[in-house]
């Protein structure tokens, strides 16, 4: 990586002349998964403090430029996947109007006796089973989320040994003539567990964008509910507010 010179009867502090150096040589030089040199590398090159070079950093960090992870190091960011929301498309219709290709690592299908938050989640009766949908969810191959679908088993029946059509549970329950309409989102940051990270390739403790939908029919009635660990470096989410919705 070729780097300009610290200009040091500039008005501009150092931090952020580094700071202005690393984002023209990353413009320039690198690409997305590229990694910058060491934090003494950067000091020995710039002749300033490794103080000066972490709050440089920092800042790079803070408008998701670049990405540290811990034990590797520090590497130009990956474009985030932008989910707008809401929107009521398929994850894997989502992933290739952003021109990803949507993919399955690991899939598993159970049958399982609600709890009463599901339960009262999605109306169900006494004695009602859940079909449950567990993916590791990729995007051009690298693993990106983990996602948990709950369908009442009266919904899908036989969906536990038939498997999902394609890989998309909005084409198994189109095929069955389900079609969702519309959706509630709850959005929360949490760290990721050990299990976790193992499966989605993160240090432990990295930051997960926890997506939890329920979707609804025409009726208004629930249909499913969605849980995604999405990873934190990969994601982010925009919604749009019209001028009716916004408050004052």
């Amino acid at each position: 990586m070729n780097v300009e010179e610290i200009e040091r009867d500039s008005a501009l502090p150092l931090y952020a002349q580094v700071k202005r150096i690393l984002e023209r040589a990353i413009e320039a030089d690198m690409k997305p998964g590229d990694a910058l040199p060491p934090e003494g590398e950067l000091e020995r090159r710039f002749g300033v403090s490794r103080i000066t070079v972490r709050r440089a950093l920092d800042e790079l960090v803070l408008e998701g430029v670049i990405v540290r992870q811990q034990g590797r190091g520090t590497f130009v960011r990956q474009p985030a996947i932008a989910q707008e929301l809401p929107q009521l498309v398929s994850w894997s219709e989502q992933m290739r109007r952003l021109g990803y290709e949507p993919g399955s690592i690991h899939s598993e299908i159970d049958i399982i006796e609600p709890g009463s938050e599901l339960r009262d989640a999605l109306d169900l009766s006494d004695g009602e089973r859940l079909v449950v949908v567990r993916r590791l969810r990729s995007a051009n191959g690298e693993p990106v989320c983990l996602m948990t679908n709950y369908l009442p088993e009266k919904l899908v029946p036989g969906l536990h040994a038939q498997g999902l059509l394609g890989d998309s549970l909005y084409a198994t329950l189109a095929a069955r003539g389900i079609v969702p309409v519309s959706a509630e989102d709850r959005v929360e940051a949490r760290p990721a567990s050990e299990w976790e990270a193992g499966m989605l390739g993160v240090p432990a403790w990295s930051p997960l964008l926890q997506v939890t939908r329920i979707t609804f029919d025409a009726g208004n009635r629930p249909l499913y509910m969605s849980v995604v660990a999405n990873r934190g470096d990969k994601y982010t989410y925009t919604i749009h507010i019209s001028p009716k919705q916004a408050g004052g």
